[in-house]
């Protein structure tokens, strides 16, 4: 009874100061919102400037969204941008960025060269599965887990990597 009166109180709190400082509820919510937008620009400006460099030295631009959000992860300011990205709203956008991505993608596919190189395409998947597979397995059982469970883990982190390698290709 003391935990729901305790949060009763607490929605009574929150309710307060809406409704008696609605400004700076406001204002708090604007910041939050700027905060996200400078994050997010800053971003997106450094990995384009930074495929430009990739591009020189003849490397995927796809690895430079990777290296900017490792280096800004390590920057001294790491906890606003934390809070930021870790808000709901920023999850949205890169949700909504992957559907984007994965739409270019399906737009780009000519049926007809994968018609083409199907065989080709199936034989690759099934070598490079199972080669993973048969490596992982082998791994796991020298680190001292049972075939089974070697077995499983190294399927699932095969397909795994084959699912995550062959968009970046």
């Amino acid at each position: 009874m003391r935990h729901i009166r305790q949060i009763h109180s607490q929605i009574d709190c929150e309710e307060l100061l809406r409704r008696e400082f609605p400004c700076q509820v406001n204002m708090l919510q604007m910041a939050n919102t700027a905060m996200l937008l400078l994050v997010l620009a800053s971003l997106l400006l450094s990995s384009y400037l930074l495929h430009f460099l990739l591009d020189y030295l003849r490397m995927p631009s796809l690895l430079a969204p990777l290296l900017i959000g490792l280096t800004f992860q390590i920057l001294p300011s790491q906890e606003s941008i934390s809070a930021v990205v870790a808000s709901g709203l920023f999850r949205e956008l890169g949700q909504l960025g992957v559907m984007l991505l994965l739409f270019t993608v399906g737009l780009q596919v000519e049926t007809g060269e994968l018609k083409r190189l199907s065989g080709h395409i199936v034989a690759l998947t099934i070598f490079n599965l199972g080669f993973s597979s048969v490596l992982g397995f082998f791994v796991l059982i020298a680190f001292g887990y049972s075939p089974v469970i070697s077995a499983l883990v190294a399927t699932a982190l095969a397909t795994v990597a084959e699912t995550t390698i062959a968009p970046i290709l």
